[in-house]
């Protein structure tokens, strides 16, 4: 009677698809147990494969933000008599803000799929048996947090690095400014 109640409440609970929630009469426990390990299977074997597909979009999104070229900083240079000043013009940095724009989208997905490996019980023992560290990783929204940190990070290593290069290439033009004035 136990497996009947639990099977029913699986039926009902909207994780089938829409099966009625009435059992028909005369069901043995054999046939329950058959039915309830075919549903946890298959919805077991959905959460891989959508697990599975999203570290693949995650990866590609990933790989592609090192195909973004780095565009050089247009430089104007204003002259005086008595001194050279060199102004930089501000224009939109596509490219950083689809950098911002994709690493933004990689962090819904990521807590996305904490929240649901969180709330959904097969997904966890799935992930506890094919994949423990993915699933170390996606409980308590580790993942997220992980992500946002490297990212943030790696972020501000690339101003740092970019400012020290734009402070040498100054460096480098003064004389030839100089020799223009």
């Amino acid at each position: 009677m136990q497996g009947e109640n639990s099977l029913g409440q699986l039926l009902s609970s909207g994780l089938s698809g829409g099966v009625a929630p009435s059992l028909p009469p005369n069901v043995s426990s054999v046939t329950l147990g058959t039915i309830h390990s075919i549903i946890t299977d298959s919805i077991t074997h959905g959460v891989k494969w959508a697990a599975f597909t999203a570290g693949i979009f995650v990866s590609f999104g990933a790989l592609s933000s090192f195909l973004i070229p780095s565009p050089k900083q247009v430089v104007k240079q204003e002259t005086r008599v008595a001194a050279i000043t060199v102004t930089r013009s501000r224009s939109v940095n596509l490219p950083g803000v689809a950098f911002l724009a994709e690493f933004a989208l990689i962090e819904i997905l990521l807590f996305g799929l904490s929240a649901d490996y969180s709330a959904n019980q097969y997904m966890r023992e799935w992930f506890s048996q094919n994949a423990w560290p993915l699933g170390f990783l996606l409980g308590d929204f580790l993942s997220p947090v992980l992500g946002a940190t490297v990212g943030v990070l790696g972020y501000i290593a690339y101003r740092l690095s970019k400012r020290e290069v734009q402070k040498e290439e100054l460096v480098e033009r003064i004389p030839q400014l100089a020799v223009a004035a």
